[in-house]
C-alpha cells in the first residue's frame, strides 16, 4: 500500500478529488506524484531510461507468476476451457474473454489495426461482474502496456491511439465507475500497484517485477490478474515485433 488506511482517510479528507499530491518523500515504490479520483490513487505515468529494451525482459517468468497466483475466469480464457466453469456469468466471460484475448494478440505489424481494435474493444468493454469488469482491466492493462512501450516506438503510440479512440468512443457499454478508470487510463494514468510494475519492468529489476507482479495479482476478487494479463499481451506484442525483425525504436 502506498499509505496506511488511518494516513489514508485523513488525507482523503483534506484534498478534493482531481488534485495531485506531490510527496517530500518519495513512496517505497519510486512514485513521488499521484492523482486523487474518488477514494483511489492513481499514479502519474512513469517514463522508461533511454536504454529501455524488451530484450531483458522475461515474459515466461512474468506468465509463470500470473498462472500461480493469479485468479478468475480470465486465465481459463487462454485455454478455451469454458467448460471447466459452472457459473454461466464465468462461462461468457471466459468465451468472449478468449475472443478478445485473441484479437489482441495480433501482431501489431498487420495494417488492420483499426478494424482488430474496435472489434477488441467492443468484445471485452463491460465484460463481467464487479465495479471494473474483468474485461475493461485486461484493456486498462493493455493500454498501460502500450504506455510503457511507447516510449521508445512510435508504433505503440499509433496503437494506444486506436485503443483509445475505440475505448473512449465505446465508454456506454460499460458502468460509471469502471468509465473513470478507463478515462485515466487512456490519459496514461494508472493505479499505484501496476505503475509500480511498470516502473520495474523499465528498471530491469528482477526482484521488483516478481514482487510488484505478485502485488498487482493480489488485488481484487480478479482485477490484478485481469489488469496483468493485458499487460503481458503488450509486451508479448512488443516483444514479437523486435523478433520479427521489425524495430521498435522511433
Amino acid at each position: 500500500m502506498l499509505l496506511s488506511e488511518h494516513e489514508w482517510n485523513a488525507l482523503y479528507n483534506r484534498i478534493l478529488v482531481g488534485e495531485h499530491l506531490a510527496f517530500s518523500i518519495g513512496p517505497t515504490s519510486g512514485i513521488d506524484t499521484v492523482l486523487l479520483m474518488r477514494r483511489c490513487i492513481y499514479a502519474v505515468r512513469i517514463d522508461s531510461p533511454c536504454d529501455f529494451g524488451l530484450k531483458p525482459v522475461s515474459l515466461d517468468f512474468l506468465w509463470s507468476l500470473l498462472f500461480t497466483y493469479g485468479k478468475g475466469p480470465m486465465l481459463c480464457a487462454f485455454n478455451g476451457s469454458a467448460s471447466s466453469a459452472s457459473d454461466p456469468i464465468d462461462k461468457v466471460v471466459i468465451q468472449r474473454g478468449k475472443q478478445g484475448i485473441d484479437l489482441l494478440r495480433i501482431s501489431w505489424n498487420r495494417d488492420e489495426w483499426q478494424f482488430i481494435a474496435d472489434v477488441a474493444v467492443k468484445t471485452l468493454l463491460g465484460l463481467g461482474p464487479g465495479l471494473t469488469p474483468s474485461g475493461d482491466d485486461l484493456l486498462v492493462g493493455y493500454m498501460s502496456g502500450l504506455d510503457l512501450i511507447s516510449t521508445i516506438s512510435s508504433r505503440a503510440r499509433e496503437i494506444k491511439k486506436i485503443m483509445q479512440s475505440n475505448v473512449l468512443s465505446s465508454l456506454a457499454r460499460t458502468n460509471e465507475i469502471s468509465q473513470t478508470h478507463i478515462r485515466w487510463a487512456c490519459r496514461g494514468y494508472y493505479m499505484e500497484s501496476l505503475t509500480a510494475l511498470l516502473k520495474a519492468i523499465a528498471g530491469g529489476d528482477p526482484e521488483a517485477v516478481g514482487n510488484n507482479m505478485k502485488e498487482l495479482l493480489a488485488r481484487g476478487a480478479s482485477s490484478g490478474t485481469d489488469t496483468a494479463i493485458g499487460l503481458l499481451l503488450a509486451l508479448e506484442n512488443g516483444k514479437e515485433m523486435e523478433s520479427s525483425g521489425y524495430s521498435l525504436a522511433n
